[in-house]
């Protein structure tokens, strides 16, 4: 084991326990305060709610598939991670009837490095090839004789003859930077060597990458392959959880989701036997008034059934004297009805008369006091002179008199109008007959 992995192990260790001990204090911290609140009685409707719930054939229904949900995921995870961790420091590849699989760590197999170096790389092999995250499955790997049916055949290049020549195998590496894991690549060369210190001739295999630019270093044995690829069977990307599980820090986050989830699960199990407690207390507590609900209703049924015939007989009396009570009612009404029009009546005719006194009396012609009207001075033409016999110059000259138009005059004295009418032609006042008064009040 190199610094580096140790360091990292180290550190890997020391932060898995300050994980743990801030999980520990963070749940311990969360279960007192649920015991505080829940002797304090500040999780009851939480509780009364999550246990009628829990009757619900629904609810049952939704816990029991997120359960088997939450198995089928963790079982599958720890599957993973066993096969991870067992194939990651074992090495070894297990067989399942003649298969079995394994996850491409790199892109050494992605693409083609040069065309015209490996010219032997046909259509048909290129589409077989695979990159990083990816799950092949390999078949067991036959027979050394199958590999290489007779070391005397050779190829152009001085290779061994192979009807596997150009096949993706996997094996086990011994030396260099890869030790202990297994690479798979495409085999491109079957050679034979002799052994320095007993002089054996062996056969050996070089193998290589489509997107390297050169064969792989070791020699590989027989030995040490371990499968033969079939060029279809395979997983696409699905290989990456596997890596992530080999690694440090998948390891680690496994180690860490257990000590959250162990812790989890502890103290919420607690939590919940102090909900189940509290819950009894409740129920108890239920029941107990339920039952005395149920007395009293029962008090109150038969208190009732006694008052009810008694209630009845109140109603019917009650009814009957409303029935009564009318009938006086409307009487009632009815004379006052009567002696009200009577008032009516005698208040009108009182009203009437006291209109009838107020009445103003018709205003009577108020008689003018007739002032004397002096007599008109008589004109000079007007006195009468002895008759003379008229000349007949004078007859002819004297021409007819004009009458005046009688002169109106009024006059106002104490609201009354007094029209006074005087002929041109008459020095005296007609009589009172020819007066005329016009009173306006």
């Amino acid at each position: 084991m190199d610094i580096g992995t140790l360091a990292t192990i180290i550190i890997l260790a020391i932060l898995t326990v300050v994980i743990f001990a801030f999980a520990w204090v963070v749940f311990h911290q969360i279960r007192v305060n649920e015991s505080e609140m829940i002797a304090a009685g500040n999780r009851d409707l939480e509780i009364s709610i999550d246990k009628e719930k829990s009757r619900k054939l629904s609810y049952k229904i939704a816990n029991v598939f997120s359960s088997v949900l939450s198995y089928i995921l963790a079982g599958a995870a720890l599957v993973i991670m066993i096969f991870a961790l067992v194939t990651h420091f074992k090495g070894e590849l297990f067989y399942i009837g003649g298969r079995t699989a394994m996850v491409v760590a790199s892109d050494s197999m992605s693409t083609v490095y040069d065309r015209d170096t490996q010219a032997y790389l046909t259509d048909e092999m290129v589409s077989q090839e695979f990159s990083r995250g990816d799950i092949l499955y390999l078949d067991s790997t036959p027979s050394e004789d199958t590999i290489v049916p007779d070391r005397t055949v050779k190829d152009a290049d001085g290779s061994i003859s192979s009807p596997y020549r150009y096949k993706v195998m996997a094996y086990k590496a011994s030396t260099g930077t890869y030790k202990g894991s297994y690479i798979i690549h495409r085999l491109y060369y079957v050679g034979l060597r002799t052994d320095e210190t007993t002089g054996e001739e062996s056969l050996y295999y070089n193998f290589r990458g489509d997107a390297n630019n050169s064969r792989d270093a070791e020699a590989v044995s027989y030995s040490q392959i371990n499968g033969v690829y079939d060029g279809t069977s395979k997983s696409a990307k699905v290989g990456y959880f596997v890596l992530f599980f080999e690694s440090a820090f998948g390891i680690y986050a496994v180690l860490a989701s257990i000590i959250m989830v162990s812790l989890s699960t502890i103290y919420t199990g607690r939590i919940q036997k102090q909900y189940d407690e509290r819950w009894e207390d409740i129920d108890h507590h239920r029941l107990t008034v339920y039952g005395d609900i149920k007395d009293i209703r029962a008090k109150v049924r038969s208190k009732w059934a006694g008052d009810s015939y008694e209630l009845r007989d109140m109603m019917g009396e009650l009814k009957e004297r409303v029935v009564t009570h009318n009938e006086e009612v409307k009487a009632k009404i009815k004379e006052n009805n009567a002696e009200l029009k009577e008032k009516i009546v005698e208040r009108h005719e009182e009203v009437k008369a006291k209109l009838e006194e107020k009445k103003p009396e018709a205003a009577k012609p108020i008689e003018s006091k007739e002032t004397p009207i002096p007599e008109p001075v008589k004109a000079k033409e007007d006195i009468v002179k002895p008759a003379e016999t008229p000349t007949a110059t004078q007859v002819e000259t004297k021409k007819p008199e004009v009458k005046e138009k009688p002169k109106k005059v009024f006059s106002k004295k104490n609201g009354v109008f007094v029209k006074i009418v005087k002929s041109g032609d008459d020095t005296e006042i007609a009589g009172e007959s020819d007066k005329t008064l016009n009173v306006k009040k």
